[in-house]
C-alpha cells in the first residue's frame, strides 16, 4: 500500500502542533454506533461515548463549543455520521485551517478493507485499501468494486493535505480496525468487520517478496514523505498491529459504560498529564495495557516530533488538584475530575484553601466515595460530615487509591475437582494479594476457563484466545482439589503482584515532556555488531541469541539508588541490576551505569524490563529492590553479559508492601504511606525462537 497522510490500519496519527490560544483550536469528532445493514451483534455503543467522552477532554484542553463538531447518534446536538456529512465536515476544517490552527480529528467505528481500484492498485503492496465505515454503507457493489459509501484511506489523505497545505496542524485519531470475526460478551465487544460480513470477494493479499509489513512500510514512508513537504513533524499512534482488533470495554472498573480501550487510555493520559509530549502519550497507555494484563492489542508510536507537546500545551506541574463543589443542599462535596485522572474510589485528596501555597499544609482529609470519568463525590477521611469549607477550596491528590488485588472470573460451569478447588479458594486461600472473584464472563484481570484436562488463566483482552497462547498459563486439573488449589493460589499470586507492579509503574509520574530519559535501551541482533535504538513503551521483536543494552544516565544533582528488574512470561520477576552479591546499585550525579542482558528461549512471548529509580536522601542506606524476585520457570533468571525522614524509597517500600511484597517499613499501624516520586520505566519485547519468522 503506498504510504500516505494518515492511514486506517487500526492506526492513530498525530501531527504535532504549536502553541494555540482559544479558537485557534478546531475538531471533528465521529462516532459510528450504529449501522442499519448490520446486524445486531455488530453494532458499537462505545463509539458514541467515545465522542461525548473526547468532547469533555478537549474542552478542557482548549477547545471551544463552537469550534467542535460532532457526528454521532444519540448524541445531544449531534448530527448522523453519514459519509456525506463527515466529507463536508472535513472541507469545512480545510477551509478555516490557516499557520498557528491545530485541527482534531477523531474517529470511532468499524473499518475494514477492499480490494484497491485500478488506480490505487499500482501503488497498494498488499492490494488493498483500507476503509472507514460511516453509518449509511451499504454492502459490496460489483460494478462499482467498492462498498458503497465507504471512505478509502486516499479520501482522508486529500482532506487532511488541505488543512495541512493551509499551515493548520493535524491530529487524528483512528479507533478502528479491519479484518477477523465478531466476537463478543457482555463486557467486551471487538471493533472488526470480516470482508465477508459486507459482501466482499475474497482474493488473496499481494505481497512483493521482501517487501515490509504494512505498518512497518507505512510508519517509514509516511514520516519520510511528511519530512520531505516540510509541514511540520508526526508522531504516530497505532491502536493495535496490522493482524489483532481493537476493543470497547466497561470503564471505569468494568461497571460503567462501554467505551473504546484505545480512547479510554489516550483519554485518561491527557486528563491525568495536561502537558505531556506525544512519547509520553504513547508510553502511558502502553503502560496502561500492562497495568491491565492485557497483551492485545498492542498499540505503536512512532515519528519525528515525539517529544513536542501535545496540541502545543505548556508542560504543567505534576501537583494534580481540582475545585471542591459544595453541594449544600445535599451535604456533598464534588470534584470535576475522576477515573480518566487515574484515580479511583478509595482515592485520598488534602483539603486547601483556595489560597493556599503550592504545597500547603493540609488541614483535612477527603475520600472518594464515588468516581465517574470526569465527576467524583468526596467525604471527609474520617467519616464525619462534610466541613464547611466556604467556597474556593481546592482537593490535591495525594493518594490515588490504586486496586491492589486481582479480579479473576469464575469458569461458567466448574463441575468435580475444579468445582471443589474453586469452593476451597473462595473459602480458605489468603495470600499477599487479595482475590476478588468474580462471575463467569464478567469483565476480570484474569479468567479461568476449565478445558479438557487443564484449567487455564486467560490474561484480560484475551477472552477469545486459544489456550497456549501469549500471556496464558495452565495446570492439570487432576483428581486432587487440594493439589490444584495450590496450584492455582500459587500462579494467582505471581500474577498479581507483576501486575501489582505494572499499576504502580503506570501511575508514577512523568519527567517534563521533551526531556531526554534517564534509561535508554539498544538492541544488537544475533551476528550484528550494530546496536538500534527501542522507544521506553515500544514493543521489540527479539529472538534467542539477541543481545539488549540498557544504559541509565543520572542528569540530576542528586544520586540515584537504581535497580532493574526482568519480568518474564511465566510471571517471574529477576534482578539484572544488581546482580552480583555487593554490587553496588547507587549512581552519583552525571553517572552512568550499562548493563547487557542475552535473549534465551528459556521463557517465549512478552517480556519487561523494569527500572526503579529513586532519590538517593542524605544518609541513607542504598534502597536495592531485588527483594521483589519471585520463582517463575525454571532456570528463567536473564543473563548479565560483560559484567564482572521518610525518603522516597521509603514511600516506595510501603507501596510494593500493599502491592503483596513481604516488605517491612517503619509506619506505625494504619498510617498512609504518602505517594513517593520515585520513576518507574517499563521496556517491553517478544521473544521468540532463533529462526522464528516476524
Amino acid at each position: 500500500m503506498r504510504p500516505f497522510g494518515v492511514g486506517l490500519a487500526c492506526a492513530l496519527f498525530l501531527f504535532a502542533g504549536t502553541d494555540a490560544h482559544a479558537g485557534d483550536k478546531h475538531a471533528l469528532l465521529v462516532g459510528v454506533s450504529r449501522y442499519a445493514t448490520l446486524d445486531s451483534s455488530r453494532q458499537l455503543p462505545g463509539a458514541r461515548n467515545d465522542v461525548e467522552m473526547m468532547r469533555a477532554v478537549i474542552g478542557r484542553a482548549g477547545f471551544s463549543d463552537g469550534d467542535v463538531t460532532v457526528l454521532a447518534q444519540a448524541v445531544a446536538g449531534a448530527a448522523p455520521p453519514t459519509r456525506a456529512a463527515i466529507l463536508e465536515a472535513l472541507r469545512r476544517l480545510g477551509e478555516v485551517a490557516a499557520p498557528g490552527k491545530i485541527i482534531y480529528l477523531h474517529f470511532s467505528g468499524h473499518g475494514s478493507q477492499q480490494p484497491a481500484s485500478p488506480i490505487n492498485r499500482a501503488n497498494e503492496t498488499d492490494g488493498l485499501d483500507e476503509i472507514f465505515l460511516p453509518s449509511d454503507i451499504r454492502s459490496w457493489d460489483g460494478k462499482t468494486g467498492a462498498v458503497h459509501n465507504a471512505m478509502i484511506d486516499k479520501e482522508f489523505k486529500l482532506e487532511i493535505d488541505v488543512m495541512r497545505a493551509r499551515g493548520a496542524s493535524v491530529c487524528a485519531v483512528f479507533d478502528t480496525c479491519h479484518a477477523g470475526t465478531m466476537s463478543r460478551s457482555g463486557d467486551e465487544r471487538t471493533r472488526e468487520l470480516a470482508s465477508a460480513a459486507l459482501g466482499i470477494p475474497a482474493r488473496p493479499a499481494r505481497k512483493p517478496p521482501g517487501s515490509a509489513p504494512l505498518p512497518t512500510a507505512l510508519r517509514r514512508a509516511t514520516v519520510q514523505e511528511l519530512d520531505d513537504a516540510g509541514r511540520g513533524g508526526l508522531a504516530v499512534f497505532y491502536a493495535a498491529q496490522s493482524d489483532q482488533t481493537t476493543l470497547e470495554e466497561r470503564f471505569p472498573s468494568g461497571n460503567g459504560k462501554l467505551y473504546g480501550v484505545f480512547s479510554y487510555a489516550l483519554a485518561q493520559a491527557l486528563s491525568a498529564y495536561p502537558g505531556i509530549s506525544y512519547r509520553q502519550l504513547g508510553e502511558r497507555i502502553l503502560n496502561r495495557h500492562a497495568a491491565q494484563n492485557r497483551y492485545f492489542p498492542t498499540p505503536v508510536f512512532e515519528g519525528t516530533m515525539l517529544d513536542r507537546s501535545v496540541f502545543g500545551a505548556p508542560a504543567s506541574p505534576a501537583l494534580q488538584r481540582w475545585r471542591v463543589e459544595v453541594d449544600k443542599t445535599a451535604g456533598a462535596l464534588s470534584i470535576a475530575a475522576g477515573s480518566l485522572h487515574q484515580f479511583g474510589e478509595g482515592a485520598v485528596f488534602a483539603l486547601e484553601p483556595a489560597a493556599a501555597a503550592p504545597e500547603p499544609r493540609a488541614p483535612a482529609y477527603l475520600k472518594a466515595t464515588q468516581v465517574d470519568i470526569l465527576h467524583s463525590t468526596l467525604l471527609p477521611l474520617d467519616g464525619k460530615a462534610a466541613p464547611d469549607i466556604g467556597s474556593g477550596a481546592f482537593a490535591r491528590l495525594i493518594d490515588p487509591g490504586l486496586a491492589l488485588s486481582l479480579q479473576v472470573a469464575a469458569p461458567a460451569r466448574a463441575t468435580g475437582t475444579m468445582r471443589k478447588a474453586l469452593k476451597r479458594l473462595r473459602r480458605g486461600a489468603t495470600g499477599a494479594v487479595p482475590i476478588a472473584w468474580k462471575g463467569a464472563g464478567q469483565h476480570a484481570d484474569v479468567e479461568l476457563v476449565a478445558r479438557g484436562a487443564k484449567a487455564w488463566l486467560l490474561p484480560a483482552g484475551m477472552r477469545h484466545g486459544a489456550p497456549g497462547g501469549e500471556g496464558v498459563w495452565s495446570v492439570p486439573i487432576g483428581s486432587d482439589e487440594k493439589l490444584l488449589a495450590a496450584r492455582l493460589h500459587e500462579q494467582l499470586q505471581r500474577i498479581a503482584k507483576v501486575q501489582n507492579l505494572l499499576k504502580l509503574a503506570a501511575q508514577m509520574p512523568l519527567d517534563p515532556a521533551g526531556g531526554k530519559p534517564m534509561l535508554s535501551m539498544q538492541v544488537r541482533a544475533a551476528g550484528s555488531a550494530r546496536r538500534t535504538s527501542v522507544a521506553a513503551g515500544g514493543l521489540a521483536r527479539l529472538k534467542a541469541g539477541d543481545r539488549i543494552y540498557f544504559r541509565f544516565d543520572n542528569r540530576g544533582t542528586r544520586s540515584v539508588d537504581l535497580t532493574l528488574l526482568f519480568l518474564d512470561s511465566s510471571f517471574g520477576i529477576a534482578p539484572v541490576f544488581p546482580y552480583y552479591r555487593g554490587e553496588t546499585n547507587r549512581v552519583e550525579p552525571n553517572g552512568q551505569v550499562e548493563v547487557a542482558l542475552d535473549i534465551t528461549a528459556t521463557t517465549l512471548g512478552r517480556e519487561r524490563l523494569l527500572a526503579v529509580a529513586v532519590e538517593a536522601a542524605p544518609f541513607t542506606l542504598v534502597a536495592d529492590f531485588s527483594f521483589l524476585a519471585q520463582r517463575g520457570a525454571p532456570e528463567a533468571r536473564p543473563k548479565r553479559a560483560g559484567d564482572p525522614g521518610q525518603d522516597d524509597a521509603e514511600g516506595l517500600r510501603a507501596l510494593l508492601a500493599a502491592a503483596g511484597f513481604g516488605v517491612p517499613y517503619a509506619r506505625g499501624d494504619g498510617a498512609r504511606p504518602a505517594w513517593p516520586s520515585s520513576l518507574m520505566t517499563l521496556y517491553s519485547w517478544t521473544t521468540t525462537r532463533a529462526g522464528a519468522q516476524p
